[in-house]
């Protein structure tokens, strides 16, 4: 009967004989596998909490442009709006990125915190052309959703999202809906 594949599961089955594993036995390939798959995971899991951490960012972001006082009136907003907060999101680091290049001494090479500025704005650039994923402010419930939102990822569920384009098309919508005809 085969060992389970978490780490923990093969070192317990392996026990006290560690040091009684051959270089090229059966037991010191799934202690391998298990470690490999260990690592895996790991990597998946961090990788998905930054998805999770810069989405939670993007939120937050324009939850405090439509709780600004000039916004705060206003019941739902164009998509034209939500494409200036997402050109707003992605020039945020600008000022930033303007100053380090400023203040870089000729014939230095650009600083690694410049690299990953410009290369987020790039990233986020080229999702923007693609689709940027962001909350549907042409809805009444999903503006007052967004503004009672507490910050959690768990309450964003309340918060319809859509994939704006920089053409302003949202993907997944087409301009005409198809009927189909079942026959």
């Amino acid at each position: 009967m085969p060992v389970g594949k978490t780490l923990a599961k093969v070192t317990k089955s392996i026990g006290n004989n560690k040091l009684k594993v051959h270089p090229r036995g059966r037991k010191l390939q799934q202690l391998e596998r298990a470690t490999l798959r260990d690592q895996q995971l790991e990597k998946k899991k961090r990788l998905h909490a930054d998805n999770r951490t810069v989405e939670l960012l993007r939120y937050s972001y324009i939850q405090e442009l439509i709780l600004s006082e000039d916004l705060a009136n206003d019941k739902v907003f164009s998509k034209e709006d939500l494409a200036r907060f997402i050109e707003m999101f992605i020039g945020r680091d600008d000022e930033e990125i303007n100053e380090l290049k400023k203040n870089k001494r000729s014939n230095r090479p650009t600083s690694n915190k410049q690299l990953l500025l410009e290369q987020k704005k790039k990233k986020e650039t080229q999702e923007f052309v693609i689709g940027f994923l962001a909350p549907d402010l042409t809805e009444e419930h999903t503006v007052t959703a967004l503004r009672d939102w507490n910050g959690s990822f768990g309450a964003l569920n309340n918060v319809k999202k859509i994939r704006l384009r920089k053409n302003l098309t949202v993907v997944g919508e087409d301009s005409e809906k198809k009927d189909i005809e079942m026959k």
